[in-house]
């Protein structure tokens, strides 16, 4: 800051009011409070003093003092130095004015929104009603605080009596729209806002007397009546409501007792039921109580769903969730049927069983991954589920829903123009995630030697392997047999062209040759 600045400042600074001075002596060290009321002298759109007497200044010295608390060593009292001062300063303006009258702005939004709330009310719409009387509280407050020069006073220590009850009616008028709505945290909030202000307030005793009642909280309401006819010892409304609770308290324990008979013969039912199984079971031997078990448990069995038999990589995941749900145990062993030092490929043999009833499930089945085997040993197990249930014609009426439509023969999926614009594996890839096609693609690095890269991809169409292809690269070995697979869709008439209204003005000749050949794919 250069001199010439520095003495404009210190001009300002004297030509100002006493308390303003006063406010600012102790924060005149910090560089950043100097700037900023530099700023102040230079802008002539309000007064000096209208700048520093501004709320939002406060926060801003706040945060000076804590960018550079080492300027100065009081930098910790700023609140109390601007708490005193602005004390000083409102005492200073009460006694200059004493017969200042704040604005009717807020005041006029009090009656608007109070009058809003008790046509509201009256018209049964409790939750617009408590919003306008929620206006109404917070125009009340805005006001009162503009009364005392932005300083936040309770209440009970308003000097003005008329607004002061005024809050209170406003307070008991949202309580009571809270028992309309049954909102026990709106009524307790409220209410004891009005008490902390009126701790006679009748409207406040009956809404809390009423919220301890919601609550089932039968010996304090008592307490709050007897609070209330403390202060109104003929008031009927009391006096009744001592009554409604007694009423309500022997509701209640009527209809306790009423459920502690139902559980007491509920009880007593299963004791029965118990002591019936347990002495039926003392005169079995220990192979009939086998057989019982294991009759209960293909009994439980035979109500659950079969897993389903898509064709597709999740069927180990499928037959672990139906014995979950059949409450039996599924055993699976792998062991591998390969030697690895002599340079054997990959194999692996999988054998599925139940654990339970020790019935195998599926056996010898060999694929050249562990996870590869188990889903194909699965699907086996699975398919002998089928069999099994269908023999003895105890399949489900689900089971019986999901075998007509697997049994029906899938309709070929319809490509349009556009999608055969697609790049192969792009194609297919839509076609997987829509769940037209299944398809997957094993690549495996056969390169002979270092200075020579071949990979050889495996294409799988639906769990079928049709394509077999090699190149230099991942990317044209598995391109070379996606081609390969959609042409197999189209030859096993999995896929077909569709171009729209050609297609639906040749259908009679189709009908007609049903055995022509579809068009290769692109046309």
């Amino acid at each position: 800051m250069s001199t010439d600045e520095m003495a404009q400042l210190r001009s300002v600074l004297d030509a100002s009011d006493k308390e303003t001075q006063t406010f600012l002596q102790p924060l005149l060290p910090l560089r950043g409070v100097q700037e900023l009321l530099l700023t102040f002298v230079r802008d002539t759109s309000r007064r000096f003093e209208d700048w520093v007497w501004d709320p939002r200044v406060r926060q801003t010295l706040l945060h000076m003092r804590d960018a550079e608390p080492q300027a100065h060593t009081q930098g910790s009292n700023v609140d109390q130095w601007y708490t005193r001062a602005a004390d000083e300063r409102l005492a200073a303006m009460t006694l200059e004015n004493p017969n200042y009258e704040t604005s009717t702005e807020y005041l006029e939004e009090v009656d608007a929104a109070q009058q809003d709330g008790k046509i509201k009310f009256q018209k049964k719409n409790f939750y617009a009603a408590r919003n306008a009387f929620q206006k109404s509280i917070e125009a009340v407050l805005k006001h009162q605080q503009s009364e005392y020069y932005g300083k936040i006073i309770p209440a009970a220590e308003w000097d003005d009596l008329d607004l002061r009850d005024r809050y209170v009616t406003l307070c008991n008028n949202v309580a009571i729209c809270g028992i309309k709505l049954k909102d026990l945290s709106l009524i307790n909030e409220y209410a004891t806002k009005a008490l902390a202000v009126e701790e006679s307030s009748n409207k406040a005793l009956y809404a809390m007397a009423k919220l301890r009642l919601l609550e089932h909280r039968y010996t304090e309401a008592y307490e709050v009546v007897d609070r209330a006819l403390e202060f109104y010892p003929e008031n009927k409304q009391f006096l009744n409501f001592r009554e409604e609770i007694n009423l309500a308290k022997s509701k209640e324990a009527k209809q306790q007792a009423e459920l502690a008979a139902i559980r007491a013969e509920q009880v007593r039912a299963a004791v029965t039921a118990a002591l019936k199984d347990t002495t039926g079971e003392s005169t079995m031997t220990a192979e009939e109580r086998e057989l019982k078990l294991r009759k209960e448990i293909l009994k439980k069995a035979e109500s659950i769903p079969l897993p389903t038999r898509e064709d597709d990589t999740f069927a180990a995941a499928r037959l672990n969730v139906y014995f979950v749900r059949i409450k039996q145990r599924m055993l699976v062993d792998i062991r591998p049927i390969y030697n690895n030092e002599m340079g054997e490929d990959p194999l692996f043999e999988c054998t599925v069983m139940n654990g339970t009833t020790d019935d195998i499930l599926a056996a010898g089945v060999r694929a050249g991954s562990k996870k590869h085997v188990k889903n194909a040993a699965c699907k086996v197990a699975i398919e002998k589920l089928w069999q099994d249930k269908q023999a003895t014609g105890k399949l489900l009426a689900e089971d019986l829903a999901y075998l007509e439509k697997f049994d029906l023969p899938p309709l070929p999926t319809r490509l349009s123009w556009l999608e055969r614009q697609l790049d192969t594996m792009a194609l297919l890839n839509q076609l997987q995630a829509r769940g037209k096609l299944h398809t997957r693609f094993d690549i495996e690095d056969v390169s002979p030697n270092k200075d020579v890269t071949e990979f050889k991809c495996t294409g799988l169409l639906n769990g079928e392997q049709i394509a077999v292809a090699n190149a230099i690269s991942k990317k044209k070995a598995r391109a070379q047999a996606a081609k390969q697979v959609l042409a197999a869709a189209f030859e096993k008439n999995l896929l077909v062209v569709w171009d729209g209204k050609q297609d639906q003005g040749d259908k009679e000749a189709k009908e007609e040759h049903p055995s022509e050949q579809v068009p290769a794919h692109g046309g």
